[in-house]
């Protein structure tokens, strides 16, 4: 859970190579594990598995965004995505 506060976004993108398509969920959580919003959205054209997983934090920020979230939390399993925010 995050810090007091503080709202989690779970992010996770999928892509299928053989389509050319892909997939994005979000879940937005607060500090009691409550609930606060979520998201699953359809991507007729996608890049790769990467590019689907940084919409994903897209799609997380703009959600967090519309619901007037102010600290957010983002958490992704792709560990190429988080090495490119690190540059």
């Amino acid at each position: 859970m995050p810090p007091v506060g503080w709202v989690k976004c779970n992010v996770d993108g999928a892509f299928d190579a053989d389509q050319g398509q892909g997939a994005t969920g979000v879940v937005l959580r607060d500090h009691t594990g409550t609930y606060k919003g979520g998201r699953a959205r359809w991507h007729q054209h996608g890049l790769n598995a990467l590019s689907m997983e940084a919409e994903a934090c897209r799609d997380g920020m703009i959600l967090a965004r519309e619901l007037n979230v102010h600290r957010l939390q983002m958490k992704t399993d792709s560990q190429e995505l988080l090495k490119l925010w690190e540059m």
